[in-house]
């Protein structure tokens, strides 16, 4: 089990890798995995801008590791790609039928940018089904994840994530403009690299003393 922070290339924000037991109905509680991302680089800026591609595969590469499952990238963004680690593109969590299939779920914010897209958890089954699937152990990423109620569930906020969340959803403020972000020590260890600069890009950066109870 580990807790892994790495900063995100572009944007104030962080990303948070937290390992917590999560208890079905009946059930015995299993470790699973969430992840926070902070930013839009593999929704929307990965198609078109070379360092948001080295950061997205670099993201495949750690969350897909040596499985050699393919990563479902479920969300209404478009066809996502890849220059490592395979993925496969759906709409839904329906659409990705058995979830077992894949070594990780990487949930697309809305349009690809600025918030969770909600409405992927929340259709029905996908809940349940997602929930069976952390608690077998499975990786779970959330871009632009900004304290949203529809994951409470399973991230154990409370509705008061946004509380510790800056920039675009959260209510701690930030900065209006952010750039030349620095991966930490940890990170680098874990095959991120330094990201370029690229624009100023702003979306959410996490409290780490509150997200890391997870």
């Amino acid at each position: 089990m580990k807790n892994i922070f790495l900063k995100n290339i572009k944007q104030i924000c962080v990303v948070l890798v937290a390992v917590f037991a999560i208890a079905l109905p009946g059930s015995v509680a299993v470790a699973g995995t969430i992840i926070l991302e902070g930013s839009d680089a593999i929704g929307y800026h990965s198609g078109s801008v070379a360092g948001a591609a080295a950061y997205r595969d670099q993201v495949w590469t750690a969350i897909g590791a040596a499985d050699l499952r393919t990563i479902a990238v479920i969300g209404n963004a478009g066809t996502i790609g890849s220059g490592t680690h395979a993925v496969s593109n759906f709409a839904t969590v329906a659409a990705a039928s058995t979830l077992a299939n894949y070594v990780a779920l990487y949930f697309v914010s809305n349009f690809g940018c600025c918030t969770e897209n909600d409405g992927l958890i929340t259709a029905s089954g996908a809940q349940t089904a997602v929930a069976a699937y952390l608690a077998a152990g499975g990786t779970v990423m959330i871009e632009n994840y900004s304290g949203g109620s529809a994951w409470d569930w399973a991230i154990g906020t409370g509705g008061t994530g946004a509380n510790h969340i800056a920039g675009i959803g959260g209510t701690l403020g930030g900065s209006s403009c952010s750039d030349g972000e620095s991966v930490t020590a940890l990170g680098l260890a874990n095959g991120f690299t330094q990201p370029p600069t690229i624009s100023c890009w702003t979306h959410q950066a996490y409290d780490a003393t509150y997200f890391g109870t997870l």
